[in-house]
């Protein structure tokens, strides 16, 4: 196993430019403005430092439209891991300076940074992708059509909230189970606003397990809902599945026990259809990072 490169803080020279790697591994595209954006600098500084790595790094960058650069074929992590986290940290301007604070995210892997910018300028875009899609039910995969209108993250596991042409439906796909990415200029026949399901607000009402002696519950709720003696949440109602998952919560308190299970739904017939519609979800707990076209 090699060793993994530590990690430069944006404030640094170096680390400058390991962040405009960062911004087009992950985003396809940068722009002066993007860098002010992410890195708080002025106009100036922003074109000296994508004028500096331009300079280092010619072969991995081209100019799209006056202003607007993209990463070539030839791009990979060099100043990066080419991890998530790294972008994640970037556009969300943690203080790497904080001492103490460890993270151990469990992640067995990343998303592909190809197919993650595709889908993320697709979005932004309004136009289609085509990427070979593999289930546990056919794993040798299809090629399918995609016009994708949302990234969305939980527990270091990433999705994406797509119209499907050829099945006319919306459809919510793991990254993992998508490879191949392919480029299409058409532009999605379906909107955001037109995926009803995506737009509905479901609420999930949580408590402790009913199961648990008085103690062990207030232990519980104190731990997972602060003072209060339960949690309402609002999800969207194609992540409702996913989401009870993530959270461990059961919807069938006699058959799921403790300690397996130390959260319960207090709303299971408000909700069944959703767990019924997502029987085989690929949604995301609603708190994870969600990215929705602007």
């Amino acid at each position: 196993m090699s060793a993994k490169r530590p990690s430069t803080p944006a404030s640094e020279p170096s680390g400058r430019l390991a962040a405009l790697e960062c911004l087009l591994l992950w985003e396809g595209r940068i722009t002066n403005t993007r860098i002010r954006e992410v890195l708080e600098v002025t106009s100036v500084h922003a074109s000296r430092l994508l004028s500096e790595y331009r300079e280092t790094y010619p072969r991995v960058i081209e100019r799209v439209v006056p202003g607007e650069y993209a990463g070539t074929r030839r791009l990979k992590p060099e100043l990066t891991q080419g991890h998530i986290s790294e972008y994640l940290e970037l556009i969300a301007s943690v203080d790497t300076e904080t001492a103490g604070l460890e993270r151990m995210p469990l992640r067995l892997s990343s998303p592909d940074p190809a197919l993650f910018r595709e889908i993320h300028l697709a979005l932004r875009e309004g136009r289609g992708l085509i990427a070979l899609h593999r289930t546990l039910a056919n794993p040798e995969g299809h090629r399918r059509m995609l016009f994708p209108h949302a990234l969305a993250e939980v527990g270091g596991q990433w999705w994406t909230r797509a119209y499907a042409p050829a099945d006319a439906c919306f459809d919510t796909l793991s990254l993992q189970a998508l490879s191949a990415p392919r480029r299409a200029q058409a532009q999605s026949p379906k909107t955001a606003d037109a995926d009803a399901d995506w737009q509905q607000q479901v609420p999930l009402r949580l408590t402790a397990h009913q199961d648990l002696s008085y103690e062990q519950a207030v232990m519980i709720a104190h731990q997972h809902f602060g003072q209060a003696a339960g949690q309402r949440l609002s999800v969207r109602g194609p992540l409702v599945s996913a989401a009870v998952k993530a959270l461990r919560a059961a919807t069938d308190p006699g058959r799921q026990q403790p300690p397996d299970y130390l959260l319960q739904v207090n709303n299971v017939d408000e909700i069944r259809r959703w767990l019924e519609k997502e029987s085989s979800p690929a949604g995301v707990y609603p708190s994870g990072g969600i990215y929705t076209a602007p």
